[in-house]
């Protein structure tokens, strides 16, 4: 066994110095242990007047570290920003809430280095208590990073938007400004910024908030494990708690030299006083004699009258009890019968008996313990007496008088009764079941506590009720910097229970009630705990299941709105209907309806072949029962107006709890533009097909009306030479011109529709003199008209009329116009001309030929247009004139009174004459 001993204390001597080793190792001057700390959180942390690194975690982190023989050095930051240092690595020391790193890979200690209790700050006009719900509803400030704020961001509260961040001197001067209503802090750090920066009106309020465990919190395990053991042995050895009462309750600290001072001025005083006791003594000794009488006189009935003491003398010989101090007894005194008649009936023999033994000289004393009726029979008023009675002999040692000295214990007994029946009234509220109560002395140890608060500090188990029996009130981790001897306001404040050791986890709000004495002095303290746990865990779940349904209302807002936007912008309506009122409701957006009709109104808009149809729907409960899928109805009369309109209706029964179909939802979409667009697509496919279709039948003609003039020139060209002095040599000559002509009116024709394909005529105005240029292009016109039946009409009516206009654009609508009139007329006559008016040139061409009819004068002017396929030509002709008056600005048309009543061409564009 010796040597196993050995071996273990020669391990233990080998290991530790290996482990410091390490330590020093990894930590010494160049690098050392680097503390990152708040920079303004007094008494426990702060920078104090010289910029020195001040309060109890530095004092405790100094003796830690001293033990450890480890340099140290503190890095003063603001919170949030020593926070955020000590997360990115650049700390390797942090004091701070656990809470915040119990989910990362964190070194925390077991050990809790203080206690802060959460309060809240306020103006002292303010009133009541002050709940979570409150701060959320009334907003409140918090200082950045710090634990109360971290408990509302980290998903205890609905909503968070309320909180704002301010230094704590902004904060509390903006309470006293009426800036700002709340701001929650720790306890210590509020009164000591409230002493520091002299502010009067701030009082402090609970709020249910746990109290937060400061650990010492790094990143090296091993660090932490040497600085947590060192921690528990100075705390052990007590310097820890001198450590922290100088800082969080300097009136513990004793001073070392006042004891030795008081105790030589005492001997001093002493000293002094006995010389001169003495001598007064021997000054006094002859007057001694004379005052002794009279001052142990005085001193008795001073004597008597503190204690509440009464003397009675009762006189044998004469049978007669007197006062001989107080005024219980009449001042003539009573009979010895009379005073025992007195005397409580259950007392009368026993006194009697006593007595009688006194006056006999049987005894020369006994005690006193009786009741005694100083009042009436009919209203008594019962006296406690205890005491003494001692008889006085005679000069014949016979019994002369019987001295009764009583103390009066009435008010003493009632005063021990209502003690009596406060500690019942105590012991019935602490039976109370659910409610855990103890009873603390004024030094906070244990008196007594009901089976609730047993269950509730699981004292079933002897370790941890001796725990609990042997431990100050002041001491225990939930009271420790929370409350102190010298509070003496009562404290509700909710708190985390968390001993592990003891199997002990969960959050309890507590109540510390002071009991006062009749002096005003602190006699007892009673605590009443209320396990929340369950509440908490309750609220918990509460909270994150309405934050879960604000999340839900707001995604259903946000698809609302983006449904209402659909809706609006898309041309559709939310309906349904309402069978039994015969109703029909739109939306356009939740709410209340855009529209509101009955059937009969609806069935008035439809058109007829719809209203039919919607009739024997309403009218078929069969066809009431189906879905029904994009059908498209057709309105003559909407909403908007009296105009024609299309919607296309989905739909779907709705069905009460009996299964008949009480009415239908569903939704409509105008879809009027798209009909509109259908039809107008159906039209403009039908002119494309149409214009193809004219397309295909100009290129057929082009390619006739080309081969025509060509194959005249080429067979005439081959033959000329043959019939050089022939006489119809000139004949042959006058086909190939005309042929020529022809042709090149073709390629003309082709160029000018090629420009009307592309949107572009090009117009070159210049000054002309019309007349003459009208005369020029008439004589070379009239040559086409071969026909003898046919005569050529010119109508000039001016000799000279000079204007600005195109003249090759002019002479080309007006050999159009003739070459026209020619292909047309049979007999009769083709009458050109032209004059001004309007501010403009009119030109015409006048025939007696074919005439056009009423309902092709419209389409004449239009592309690749032939009234009569036989005719020769490409179409075009006609419509590159409309497109020659609409770029010079005027107006092209025919009249004619039908087929066979001839025609007059004629175009109007705007011009100025010359003066």
């Amino acid at each position: 066994m010796k040597r196993i001993l050995f071996i273990l204390i020669a391990l233990q001597t080998t290991i530790v110095p290996l482990l410091a080793q390490s330590l020093s190792e990894k930590y010494n001057k160049e690098r050392p242990v680097v503390v990152v700390c708040d920079w303004d959180k007094p008494p426990y942390e702060f920078l104090d007047d010289k910029g020195m690194p001040a309060g109890s975690n530095i004092d405790v982190l100094n003796a830690v570290m001293e033990k450890l023989d480890l340099p140290v050095k503190y890095v003063m930051k603001e919170w949030s920003i020593a926070l955020k240092n000590f997360e990115r690595g650049d700390a390797d020391i942090i004091l701070a809430n656990a809470r915040r790193y119990r989910k990362g890979h964190y070194a925390i200690s077991e050990n809790i280095v203080n206690y802060n209790r959460i309060r809240v700050a306020m103006h002292s006009d303010s009133i009541g208590m002050v709940t979570l719900k409150q701060l959320e509803r009334e907003g409140a400030v918090f200082k950045p990073g710090d634990y109360s704020a971290y408990y509302f961001q980290d998903g205890d509260t609905i909503n968070t938007s309320f909180m704002e961040f301010q230094t704590p001197k902004t904060a509390l001067t903006g309470l006293i400004n009426g800036d700002y209503k709340y701001y929650v802090w720790g306890e210590a750090p509020l009164k000591w910024k409230i002493k520091e920066l002299q502010l009067e009106g701030i009082i402090l309020n609970d709020v249910s908030i746990p109290i937060s465990e400061i650990h010492i919190i790094g990143h090296d395990k091993d660090l932490i494990e040497r600085m947590d053991d060192q921690y528990s042995r100075l705390k052990q050895s007590g310097v820890i708690a001198q450590l922290q009462d100088k800082w969080l309750h300097p009136e513990r600290v004793k001073d070392e030299s006042a004891p030795v001072l008081l105790y030589i001025g005492i001997g001093t005083l002493i000293l002094i006083a006995l010389i001169y006791l003495f001598i007064r003594l021997a000054k006094a000794h002859v007057k001694s004699a004379t005052r002794r009488s009279t001052e142990l006189n005085d001193m008795m009935y001073k004597a008597l009258h503190m204690g509440n003491f009464n003397v009675m003398e009762y006189d044998i010989k004469n049978d007669r009890m007197t006062n001989h101090y107080g005024h219980i007894l009449p001042k003539e005194g009573i009979s010895l019968a009379e005073y025992t008649r007195r005397i409580h009936p259950d007392q009368q023999a026993e006194f009697t008996q006593k007595m009688k033994r006194l006056i006999e000289g049987r005894e020369r004393h006994f005690e006193l313990n009786k009741r005694w009726n100083k009042g009436t029979d009919d209203a008594p008023d019962w006296l406690n007496f205890q005491g003494h009675a001692i008889s006085e002999l005679a000069a014949d040692g016979h019994p002369e008088y019987i001295v009764n000295a009583i103390h009066d214990v009435t008010k003493d007994m009632e005063e021990d009764k209502a003690g009596r029946e406060l500690v019942r009234k105590y012991e019935r509220l602490s039976n109370i079941p659910f409610i855990a109560m103890s009873f603390y002395s004024k030094e906070g140890w244990l008196m007594d506590l009901n089976d609730s608060m047993k269950e509730l500090c699981g004292m079933d188990d002897p370790e941890t009720k001796r725990f609990w029996e042997s431990v100050c009130m002041f001491d225990v981790p939930l009271f420790r910097n929370v409350y102190s001897p010298d509070d003496r306001n009562d404290l509700l404040v909710c708190q985390h229970m968390d001993y592990p050791e003891m199997g002990i986890d969960r959050y309890i709000e507590f109540n510390i009630l002071p009991l006062f004495n009749a002096d005003g002095e602190i006699a007892n303290y009673f605590i009443t705990t209320l396990d929340v746990t369950d509440d908490r865990t309750r609220d918990h779940l509460k909270h994150l299941q309405d934050k879960d349904i604000q999340l839900m209302q707001a995604e259903i807002e946000n698809r609302k709105q983006r449904l209402n936007y659909l809706l609006k912008n898309s041309q559709r309506f939310l309906w349904h209907s309402d069978i039994e009122n015969r109703m029909l409701y739109y939306y356009r957006q939740f709410g209340e309806p855009e529209i509101s009709m009955d059937f009969d109104t609806y069935l008035s808009y439809l058109a007829e072949e719809d209203r039919h149809r919607t009739l024997e729907i309403l009218n078929s409960q069969e066809m009431l029962n189906n879905d029904f899928h994009g059908d498209i109805y057709h309105f003559n009369y909407t909403t908007t107006g009296p105009e024609e309109g299309w919607f296309e209706i989905s739909g779907k029964p709705i069905r009460n709890k009996d299964g008949k179909v009480t009415g239908h939802f569903g939704v409509s979409i105008d879809i009027t533009n798209f009909m509109k667009a259908r039809k107008e697509l159906e039209v403009v496919t039908k002119q494309a097909s149409e214009s193809v279709r004219m397309k295909s039948g100009f290129m057929a003609s082009m390619t006739h009306e080309l081969r025509t003039p060509l194959n005249a020139i080429v067979g005439f060209t081959s033959v000329l030479s043959a019939f050089a002095d022939s006489p119809e040599r000139p004949e042959y000559v006058r086909i190939i011109r005309n042929s020529s002509d022809m042709l090149q009116r073709l390629i003309n024709d082709i160029i000018d529709a090629s420009s009307l394909t592309d949107g572009v005529i090009s117009i070159k105005p210049e000054q002309v003199d019309f007349a003459r240029m009208f005369d020029d292009i008439c004589f070379t016109l009239q040559q086409r008209i071969e026909k003898p039946e046919v005569q050529f009409w010119k109508d000039n009516p001016y000799k000279s009329f000079v204007t600005t206009i195109d003249p090759g654009r002019i002479q080309q609508v007006l050999t159009n116009f003739l070459t026209n009139a020619v292909k047309f007329t049979k007999e009769g006559h083709i009458r050109l001309g032209y004059r001004y008016q309007d501010d403009g040139l009119y030109l015409f061409c006048e025939d007696t030929g074919a005439g056009i009819p009423k309902d092709k004068q419209q389409i004449v002017f239009n592309r690749f247009v032939k009234l009569d396929e036989f005719v020769q030509g490409t179409g075009m002709g006609l419509a590159i004139c409309k497109s020659i008056a609409e770029s010079c600005g005027g107006k092209i048309g025919v009249d004619s009174d039908g087929a066979g009543k001839g025609s007059t061409f004629w175009l109007w564009i705007p011009c100025k004459q010359a003066v």
